[in-house]
């Protein structure tokens, strides 16, 4: 069930406000759309419990995207020991956000070992073919982390955060002054990190490799409007089979997440298929309670230990430190010398 903010609450929010940072017009809702799997929004809309929708600005101050934005520094996150992690503590109020994607992309970039030797194979393998230096194809889109924004306003118990989805997502974290945030579980397919997370907040990663030992593959439960469930119904017998996969991989996943959390995923998540923003708690009572949203300039992005991890502001720079790192290896393969592969005339 989707809710969203009545006109007439809306109208309220929007007096007296009209500088940028206001709310649009209209119902969030508009801007709801039903895919294969799930929901998607704008990226102006932020989801609530019960996949509530409301305007960003009509939560925080001064928002803008993060592409472009450098962080200081790369730091590495605890990789939990085992396959599970902490309990909640007594009185801990459990989230679970999940998102499949999010169209926010950073300039904080991230790859593994694996990747870079696959590709400066396929490098090497072109170079003979083609007897010249072909250059380094550019993966720019898929190396890069997408940022999704959690807001925490919550105030009536501690958050136990979970952070589940995607390939390559960077959460940020905007905590609202009086919230609090007892522990945060980021669970990644890939690459998976944070920023703006308030120091001494204990965190720990379940991502990648790591992710695929412990066999968790994040998943919902398939719902009744999602398309394929919808195709299925319909006597499509490949929407048939992806919907009884994702079944299977769902009741996997919880029976896992019920293990590891005490509870069941489903009615602790908050999330849709692809979304930019998400919020644990009440809506500001007005404009004027709203917080001053926080980029990821200067701040210390903490990710999941990867092999090689950068930030590239441009394009340009992406290339260059992207072809560096698999030149280096075709160079380890072709023996020392690539010019060795150019074909004589």
């Amino acid at each position: 069930m989707i809710r969203f903010l009545s006109l007439g609450i809306l109208t309220l929010l929007l007096t007296g406000c009209s500088d940028s940072d206001s709310p649009p017009q209209g119902n969030p809702a508009d801007s709801l759309r039903t895919d294969r799997f799930g929901y998607q929004v704008d990226s102006n809309v932020i989801v609530g419990k019960d996949n509530s929708l409301s305007w960003l600005k009509s939560v925080v101050t001064g928002y803008a995207p993060v592409e472009g934005e450098r962080p200081a520094k790369i730091g590495w996150l605890e990789t939990t020991q085992s396959c599970k992690f902490p309990l909640p503590s007594v009185g801990d109020k459990l989230v679970q956000i999940h998102t499949n994607e999010t169209n926010q992309v950073s300039d904080v970039f991230a790859l593994s070992q694996a990747e870079v030797l696959e590709r400066a194979q396929a490098y090497v393998s072109q170079w003979q073919n083609d007897g010249k230096d072909p250059g380094v194809n550019s993966n720019r889109s898929g190396d890069r982390l997408r940022v999704v924004n959690v807001v925490v306003t919550e105030t009536a118990a501690p958050v136990y955060l979970v952070l589940a989805g995607g390939f390559d997502t960077l959460w940020n974290i905007q905590k609202s002054p009086n919230a609090r945030l007892s522990r945060v579980a980021i669970i990644g397919t890939r690459n998976a990190g944070i920023v703006n997370l308030e120091p001494g907040t204990p965190v720990t990663v379940l991502a990648g490799n790591a992710a695929k030992d412990c066999k968790i593959s994040i998943s919902r439960r398939p719902q009744p409007f999602w398309r394929v469930v919808e195709a299925a119904k319909g006597g499509d017998q490949i929407s048939k089979e992806a919907v009884a996969s994702r079944n299977a991989i769902y009741n996997r996943y919880d029976r896992w997440f019920r293990a590891s959390f005490g509870k069941a995923s489903e009615e602790v998540t908050i999330g849709i298929d692809q979304m930019n923003h998400a919020i644990v708690g009440p809506l500001p009572a007005s404009l004027e309670e709203r917080f001053p949203y926080r980029g990821i300039t200067d701040a210390t992005v903490q990710l999941a230990r990867t092999d090689y991890a950068f930030v590239a502001a441009s394009r340009d720079d992406y290339d260059s430190k992207h072809s560096e790192l698999v030149t280096k290896k075709a160079q380890q393969l072709a023996g020392g010398d690539l010019t060795t592969l150019n074909r004589k005339q």
